[in-house]
Formats: structure tokens, C-alpha cells, sequence
């Protein structure tokens, strides 16, 4: 009865096919529910089918077929309340979007209503009537995600607009590619005359679309708008007769559904993210969306079909996928699963979100609309840009509201300043929350990026524990002494001549005023956090900075504000897509730099050097893939095949010799990083603490008259050349039967064979003493005990004085030379002058993937005449005819040949995870524990 009443409700010039659609779907649907009861599987869907055989559907999918296949109707019936959006339509909708999110084949999605002359009256005010502050928020925040998602649908969208569309239905409109409607149709944005504004993206899509000026006098004015005024405003694209809107967005999907359907995601992702940052990111996004096709079945089929002057037969097939009969091995299918991620955060450019890594230097960004990158589910092929193909599960159940986090992020007090930074999806509540004239509408809030005075209080909790926090003085009434008569909302203002008991009537009796301070805003995506961000520059004493602490604890609870953990701000610029994990690391590296080296490194780092790099190498490795699996699947053109595969072979030995080179360069970058060690060594009472006491330009170390007396090793810092320097005092080296002084020795020992520069301390009289010889090689020597004179004159003492100046400086530039000798020697010949390689993992994973592409390049053959891809010869090597069939050892010599193809792409695949690895891109693995490693380093407002 279920199937029948769902197939009959079918109508429109489809009504047919249709009707015969939904029968077959809705039968395989029950088949399959009956299947997973029977064998206790797959509980969560039938449990959703069979509560939904209770009560007719509020949302259908409806996939068409015959001349309209690949594309599918998303409909909205719910008659009683006009296509309300009240929560279970939103629910739907949202189950319902996530179900077209992973259909391949789905080439455009229409949505339309099946209630006469309304396409939906908006949001559900009289469910919302019954809901609490609380309960509304959600509720508004759900029709935000909705709107979201509808407009995060990979395939194109097309809006049926009959009848009406009003408040959030014309909102749910906006957020369609596409919008059709009839001469009767009437569009308008009320919300202002309930009370409130369009609050799930009208205030942003529209303006957008048919500019800011016109959309303001739509919001508020509140007048609606026919079919034929939207077109001419771009409110829509298309206007047709009454009734024929349907007709005429089916046309408009044919004519999509013709393209390739990768090629619409793309297309799509390239156009929505490059809208909203500068050309140059915009065309970096372009570059990175067109890297995501080369390796796809499609694109070879488009190829293809051009060749041979026939329709392309696109499967919407995400890689492609060449299976090794009789193999055991792992071959290049896994290559095809997983290639769509290989351009993940490509291009160098920025503002693509995960895409890309990071928005662009200084200009809007668009994290936010890409959101965060998961990884993708076993077995299931998902592209990088996370708003074309989320993993699976990404949109249901939707994840808990994300808290909003504070901390000092100036140092610490007493100072000049204390900066509180707030960010959230609750940074401006919270701002307005302590802001009372904000709040009261006596002061605007202030536009991004523009510093503002603002009188701040702290809400009552803060001081009494009180959760209410108080009055802001009303919108009426003159106060009074109780505040009895101070208008809505000021029973507890009270105390003021105007309402309200603070300055001008905004602190009210249940506020403590905070601090007199400049505020600034940081909305998202611009922001460090990729968040919307909030500054509060406090005056810098103790008690204000902690005053301003317990007052963001004491926000209410519903706006989920928390102080932040160490490191929090930058690990979700992190995962905003604003920074990558070598960015990351050199941020760390710039807040630890005690040297202007360090401080050089730490800034190549932390200003995107290795990110760029490794983007431009994985750039290289998607081209060297496509061209293999192109040599796979199109190798009947033996000349093509043979000079696409040498290319790649020897694209790959070049990128191998590259990582070397970087690689070898770690050394000296390791040695600049970690800071260099000095060691001062020779025999007892030989001046050696004294020296370093001189050094370091304190008492670090004791100096006493008796020989022995240092055990332990003594170090002090130093700069030297611009270099951090380690200087270490030992233990004199000499025979001894004291176990103390023999352990003192054995450290000194070991120290002077681990140090970068030994300095050897000895008497003047001993430099030319052969019997002091020391097994340690190549030390620095110092005379510091010349022959005693007698007591000089203070003329005479003064001389001395400068000389012994004169005599430091020398020895600072003997071991800044010895230091400068030491960094070059750690530098490999042919290795790049700035080292990009910072980090022993960076080495590590570095030497892995250029491992991994001589592994592939020797699979591949060398080249040179040996008879190797691309060689065309008869060598040893496989002769690249093999591919073609055309190898004179026959079905053999094939197989071997396209089985070390295959081999050879999957160690491409594994060279690419490997440097995916290094910048942390997403689906990168070992990378969250790497994470909470790394960001413990960071102090707390970092």
C-alpha cells in the first residue's frame, strides 16, 4: 500500500517514467529492508524506513529515467502548513540531501514543491512560537546548516519556484545554483516586520545576487517581488507562463545532464570557491579542480568519444581503475581509489579551504564554506574538496555546536595592554554580552578590523555567582529607584535616571563595570582561526586581566564559551585550512627562536616555503599518475604510449633527485634549529670556569683555587654570528683515583666528542709544551694563565683591562668562524642555500618518498636505450609494445608489462601520501598525534 500511494503521488509531464521509477526504487528499498532484517544488518536505515511507512513523507528523491536520467527530483509536500521548513521537513530534507551527496551518476538535482502555488511559505512560526529561547536558537541554526548544505550539493541545483516563496523559502532558494519561475510566482523577505532579519543567508546571498542597494530595499521593505521583476533583478534566471516552470528546469537539466559528471562537481567547486577570494587563489583553485579530472575514467572517455565522433558514455566513475588479472599484489586500483585526493591542497595558492591548504596572504578566504576535510571512508572513493563529496557520514547526525574559546593572548601582566582574544561562533554574543550600550542600541558594532571605545561590564555571576546578569536598563520608563518601571528587561536594570544604573543607563545594578577598552572584530573566514574572532584591549593589570576572565566564564551557558587549552587558536587556524602542519611547526619554531638563524628558519617556515614546495612536487606526481594510467588504458597508440610513459619515468628521477638534495640539506638546518654546542675542556685549575664566566657575563660557573672542583657540566647561552650557542664547562682532564672526579671526567669526555667547536683551555707556557697533546681533535686553544707579574699600577691595570677586551672579542670571532666552518661543513654539495627540511620527520618522510619514485622509475625501465617504457627498444627491460599487444613474447610479456606499470603507480601513490603526510593535508595519516604533540608547545593564547 506504501509503494502505491508514494508511485501515485507522481505528477507533472514526467508522471510516466516517473511513477515507474518510484516503483522500482521504492520496491528494491523494501527488498532491501526486508534483507537487512532478516540478516540483522544495516539496523539504522530500515529503522528509518519502516518509521517512515508511518505518515506520508514530507521530502521525496525521485531519479528520473529515459531521456532525462541523471537527473533526480527533490520534493517538498507538506500541504497542511504551506511547505513550513519546520523541523521534521528540515530533517528530511537533510537526510534527503545526503543520500543525492553520494549518488556518482546524479548530474543535477531539481527542487521543486508538490503543494499548488507555494513553493514553501518560510520558516514554521507557530512551531517556533512554542519553543524556547534555546530550542529557537537550534532551530535557526538547523535552517542555517540546511541552506548550507543545499548549496554544498556537488551536482548543480535548479530552484522550481510556483506560486510563492517567502522568508526562508525564498532563502532556500537562494541557496540552489539555478532558479526558475513562473509570471505568478512571488518571492519577498518579511522577516523585518516580525521582528527579526532573514537569518539562514539571505542577508549575504542576496546581496550577492542582485547587489547590495536592491537587496536592501527587498529586506526591508518587505515587498514581493513577481516572476517577471526577479528577472530583471537576477532574483532568478529564467521566467516562463504559469505552470510551465517545471517543464522549462527540465530542459535547462537535460542540457547538463550532457556534461561529464565529475565535470559539474568540479566546475562547480571551482566557480563557488574562486567567487569568493582574489583571481590568484581563484586560479589556483581552477588549476587544482583540473588536476582532480586528469586521472578519471571520464576524461578518456570524453577523449575518446571525440576521437571516434560518438556520444561520450560518462559513468561518473571518480579515478581510474585497471584491476591485474591474477595478481596478488597491490596495484594501481588502489592508485585509482585514491588519486582524487593527490591534489589535495595544490596549487600554491590560497583561499580554496582544505583544498588549498590556506586562504590567501592577507585577503578574504573561504575556509569556512569548505569546512573541515575528514577522511575517507573504507572502501569509498571521496574527492579533496570536502563541499563536493564529503565522506561519508559527514552531514547526519550533525556534530554538537563548536564551543567558543578565549585566552590572553599578550603577555603577561602587569603591561601596558592585556589582550583578550575570543574566537567562536559565539565571539560578537559575547562581545555584545559585556557590552551593554551594544546591546541597548546606543552603540553600533563596529565594522571588521576597526578599533572602537566601548565601556565594558562584567555580568553579575561574575562577582556574586548570580546567573542572572542583570537588566540593560529597558527600552522605556524612567528607572526609578528599583528599576521597577524601567521597560522590558529592566526589573533588574534599576538605579539610573534612564533605566538603567550604568554609564548612561547601559550598566544596570546587576553589572560590574570591567574596564573603559578598545574592542576589534575579525569576522570569518578573515581571520587567523578562520572563525569569527573578537580583541579586547584591556589596560594591562592583574586584576583586569583576570577580571576579564571571570566575566567570559560567567557568559550564559548556551553560548559555550571556554577558556582556550595551549595551542587551541592555531590548531584550528589549522584546521580552517590557514595554515599547514610545516607552517605550523614553524610558527612554534618562531615563538622558541633565541637567534636571528633561528628566527630566518622559523620564518621561511611558518611563511609557507615547504608548503609551496611540496604543493609544486605533488602537482608533479598527479601528472606522472595520469600519464601512467593513461599509457594503461589508451596504450593502443604505441608512439603516444611511449612518449607519455617516458615523460613520466623521467619527470619521477627528477623529483627524486630534488628530494635528495633537500634532504641532505636537513643537516645544516638541524644544526641552526637545535642551536650549536661548545665545549670547553683541558686540564684542572686551567681557567676554564673563568672563561666561561667571561662568556656568559655572570657567575655561572664556580671558580675556586683548588683543581677539580667542577664535576658536573656547566652550560650558559650564547650568540654568536648570529647563531644560538650552547657554551659547556667540564671537568679538568686529568688522572685521578677520586670516583666523584672520574665521573666529572667521563662527562667531560663524552661531551667533547659529541661538540660542534671544542675549545681547548691551557696555560700560555703550554701551547708549546707537546707533552700536553690531547686525543681530542682539532681544538680551538685558549692561553689564559700567562706568567704572574707583579701588582701593576691602576694605569697599568687599565691597559691590561682593555687588552683583555681586545683578546675576546679575538676568541668571539675565532668561534664564530669554528661555528660558521661547522654549518658548512653540515651542508651537502648541490643542497639548496635555505634549507626547506626542518624537522627530522620532514627528512624522514622526504627520503621515503624519493624511495619511492626510484623504486618507480626503475620499474619503469631506464630510458636510455635499455628497452624500457617509453624506449621502444628490445632491451631486458619490457618493451613498451607490450602494453599495445603488440610485444613479442605475447600475452606474457603484456601482462608483465602492464603489471610494472601498475607497480610503478603505486609507488607514486605512496611517494604522494608520504609528502601529504608532511604538510598534514587531510586524510594524511599519523598526523592527529603529531598534532597534540606539536600544540602542546604552544602557550596557552597561542
Amino acid at each position: 500500500m506504501l509503494l502505491e500511494a508514494l508511485a501515485a503521488t507522481t505528477v507533472g509531464p514526467t508522471m510516466g517514467v516517473g511513477a515507474h521509477v518510484m516503483r522500482r526504487a521504492l520496491a528494491s528499498v523494501s527488498m532491501l529492508t526486508e534483507l537487512a532484517s532478516a540478516t540483522r544488518a544495516a539496523h539504522l536505515w530500515s529503522a528509518y524506513s519502516t518509521a517512515q511507512a508511518s505518515s506520508q513523507l514530507q521530502v521525496t528523491v525521485e531519479p528520473l529515467g529515459g531521456t532525462h536520467e541523471g537527473i533526480s527530483l527533490l520534493t517538498l509536500d507538506r500541504p497542511d502548513a504551506r511547505n513550513a521548513l519546520g523541523r521534521r521537513l528540515v530533517r528530511e530534507l537533510l537526510e534527503a540531501l545526503d543520500t543525492l551527496r553520494q549518488e556518482r551518476t546524479t548530474r543535477c538535482v531539481l527542487l521543486r514543491s508538490r503543494v499548488p502555488g507555494c513553493f514553501s511559505a518560510g520558516a514554521d512560526l507557530k512551531e517556533r512560537a512554542a519553543m524556547t529561547h534555546q530550542e529557537a536558537a537550534e532551530c535557526v541554526a538547523s535552517l542555517r546548516r540546511l541552506m548550507g548544505e543545499v548549496a554544498r550539493l556537488p551536482m548543480p541545483t535548479i530552484a522550481v519556484l510556483e506560486g510563492y516563496a517567502l522568508g526562508g523559502g525564498a532563502e532556500l532558494a537562494l541557496a540552489c545554483d539555478l532558479r526558475v519561475a513562473s509570471r505568478g510566482a512571488s518571492l519577498a523577505f518579511p522577516e523585518a516586520r516580525l521582528g527579526i532579519i532573514p537569518g539562514a543567508g539571505g542577508t549575504q546571498r542576496l546581496p550577492r545576487l542582485v547587489g547590495v542597494a536592491a537587496a536592501k530595499e527587498l529586506v526591508f521593505t518587505a515587498r514581493r517581488v513577481g516572476g517577471e521583476e526577479a528577472v530583471a533583478l537576477r532574483l532568478v534566471d529564467h521566467c516562463v507562463e504559469e505552470g510551465g516552470a517545471l517543464d522549462r528546469a527540465l530542459e535547462i537539466a537535460t542540457d547538463i545532464a550532457q556534461a561529464a559528471p565529475l565535470s559539474l562537481r568540479m566546475a562547480k567547486a571551482a566557480m563557488d570557491g574562486g567567487s569568493e577570494v582574489d583571481l590568484h587563489s581563484g586560479l589556483a583553485l581552477e588549476e587544482a579542480c583540473y588536476a582532480q579530472l586528469l586521472p578519471t575514467r571520464d576524461r578518456l572517455e570524453g577523449l575518446k568519444a571525440f576521437a571516434e565522433k560518438r556520444s561520450p558514455r560518462y559513468t561518473g566513475a571518480p579515478a581510474v581503475t585497471r584491476l591485474f588479472s591474477g595478481s596478488t599484489c597491490c596495484s594501481s586500483s588502489v592508485w585509482a581509489r585514491r588519486t582524487t585526493s593527490m591534489t589535495n591542497e595544490v596549487g600554491g595558492g590560497r583561499g580554496a579551504g582544505r583544498l588549498l591548504g590556506r586562504p590567501s596572504d592577507g585577503r578574504t578566504s573561504n575556509s569556512s564554506m569548505w569546512g573541515a576535510a575528514k577522511a575517507p571512508a573504507a572502501g569509498r572513493c571521496t574527492f579533496s574538496v570536502s563541499a563536493s563529496l564529503p565522506a561519508a557520514g559527514a552531514s547526519w547526525p550533525p556534530r554538537p555546536p563548536r564551543d567558543t574559546i578565549f585566552a590572553l593572548s599578550s603577555g603577561a601582566p602587569p603591561s601596558a595592554v592585556a589582550v583578550v582574544r575570543i574566537s567562536g561562533p559565539s565571539a560578537d554574543a559575547a562581545l555584545a554580552a559585556l557590552w551593554p550600550d551594544l546591546a541597548a542600541g546606543r552603540a553600533r558594532l563596529p565594522r571588521p578590523r576597526e578599533m572602537r571605545l566601548a565601556e565594558l561590564f562584567a555580568p553579575a555571576a561574575a562577582a556574586s555567582g548570580d546567573d542572572d546578569c542583570g537588566g540593560a536598563g529597558g527600552t522605556g520608563g524612567t528607572g526609578g529607584s528599583s528599576g521597577s518601571e524601567g521597560g522590558d528587561g529592566g526589573s533588574k536594570g534599576g538605579g539610573g535616571s534612564e533605566g538603567g544604573g550604568g554609564s548612561e543607563g547601559g550598566g544596570g545594578a546587576g553589572r560590574v563595570p570591567l574596564d573603559r577598552a578598545l574592542v576589534v572584530r575579525f569576522p570569518g573566514p578573515a581571520s587567523f582561526t578562520g572563525e569569527d574572532t573578537a580583541e579586547l584591549h584591556l589596560h594591562g593589570g592583574a586584576a583586569t586581566a583576570a577580571a576579564a576572565r571571570a566575566a567570559l566564564l560567567a557568559l550564559p551557558a548556551g553560548l559555550r564559551v571556554r577558556a582556550a587549552a595551549p595551542g587551541e587558536f592555531t590548531r584550528r587556524a589549522f584546521e580552517a585550512g590557514k595554515l599547514d602542519l610545516t607552517e605550523v611547526e614553524g610558527l612554534a619554531d618562531i615563538l622558541a627562536a633565541q637567534s636571528e638563524a633561528q628566527r630566518r628558519l622559523a620564518a621561511a617556515a611558518a611563511g609557507g616555503a615547504a608548503r609551496r614546495a611540496v604543493a609544486g612536487w605533488r602537482q608533479t606526481l598527479a601528472r606522472c599518475a595520469a600519464r601512467l594510467e593513461a599509457v594503461l588504458d589508451f596504450g593502443e597508440d604505441a608512439q603516444l604510449g611511449s612518449s607519455e610513459a617516458a615523460a613520466a619515468i623521467s619527470d619521477l628521477r627528477d623529483l627524486a633527485r630534488d628530494l635528495g638534495r633537500h634532504a641532505a640539506a636537513f643537516a645544516r638546518a638541524d644544526l641552526v634549529r637545535a642551536g650549536l654546542r661548545v665545549v670547553i675542556a683541558g686540564r684542572p685549575n686551567g681557567g676554564k670556569s673563568s672563561l666561561l664566566n667571561l662568556l656568559a657575563g655572570r657567575e655561572a660557573a664556580i671558580v675556586s683555587a683548588t683543581p677539580g672542583t667542577t664535576r658536573d657540566i656547566v652550560e650558559a647561552p650564547l650568540l654568536l654570528a648570529g647563531h644560538h650557542v650552547a657554551v659547556a664547562d667540564s671537568a679538568g682532564l686529568r688522572p685521578t683515583d677520586c670516583p666523584i672526579e672520574a665521573q666529572g671526567i667521563s662527562r667531560a669526555l663524552q661531551e667533547a666528542k659529541e661538540a660542534n667547536v671544542l675549545l681547548w683551555v691551557c696555560d700560555a707556557e703550554q701551547l708549546f709544551n707537546s707533552a700536553t697533546g690531547s686525543t681530542l681533535a682539532a681544538p680551538v686553544p685558549v692561553p689564559t694563565r700567562p706568567p704572574p707579574p707583579p701588582p701593576p699600577p691602576l694605569q697599568q691595570q687599565q691597559q691590561q683591562q682593555q687588552q683583555q677586551g681586545s683578546g675576546l672579542r679575538a676568541l668571539l670571532g675565532a668561534l664564530g668562524g669554528a661555528v660558521e666552518g661547522v654549518l658548512s661543513q653540515g651542508a651537502a654539495v648541490g643542497a639548496p642555500a635555505a634549507p626547506l627540511l626542518t624537522r627530522l620527520r620532514h627528512r624522514e618522510l622526504a627520503e621515503r618518498a624519493a624511495s619511492h619514485l626510484r623504486r618507480a622509475a626503475e620499474l619503469g625501465g631506464d630510458g636510455g636505450g635499455g628497452g624500457g617504457f617509453g624506449s621502444g627498444g628490445g632491451g631486458s627491460d619490457v618493451d613498451c609494445d607490450a602494453v599495445n599487444g603488440r610485444g613479442g613474447g605475447g600475452g606474457g610479456s603484456e601482462n608483465a608489462c602492464v603489471h610494472a606499470l601498475e607497480l610503478a603507480a603505486e609507488e607514486v601513490r605512496l611517494a604522494d601520501a608520504a609528502l601529504a603526510q608532511l604538510t598534514g593535508a587531510p586524510g594524511a595519516r599519523d598526523v592527529e598525534g603529531l598534532l597534540d604533540r606539536l600544540f602542546r608547545e604552544f602557550c596557552i593564547g597561542k
